[in-house]
């Protein structure tokens, strides 16, 4: 249970620390007085979401032994070739 725990704090610090999101995030605080209203909400929408993106993959690394990864995956690609029968294409 706190082996989890700290895994998913690790998770969380990978991410905000890794350097795809510290350069998002320096490009943020650099541009920003360069950017207009709108822009400047659509930047930080999409370093919000590479965030909860990038911390979602890390926590599911943290969460799911390789052996449960690959059934997730397996289900995946079946419920994906489902929707494409059911949708016809």
């Amino acid at each position: 249970m706190i082996s989890t725990a700290v895994g998913l704090l690790e998770a969380s610090l990978a991410t905000i620390h890794a350097p795809e999101s510290m350069l998002m995030a320096k490009a943020l605080v650099q541009f920003r007085n360069d950017m207009d209203e709108d822009t400047f909400i659509k930047a930080l929408y999409s370093y919000s979401s590479h965030l909860v993106a990038k911390c979602s993959s890390e926590i599911i690394d943290v969460l799911l032994t390789d052996e449960q990864m690959s059934d997730l995956n397996a289900t995946i690609q079946e419920l994906d070739e489902m929707e494409t029968i059911f949708n016809g294409k």
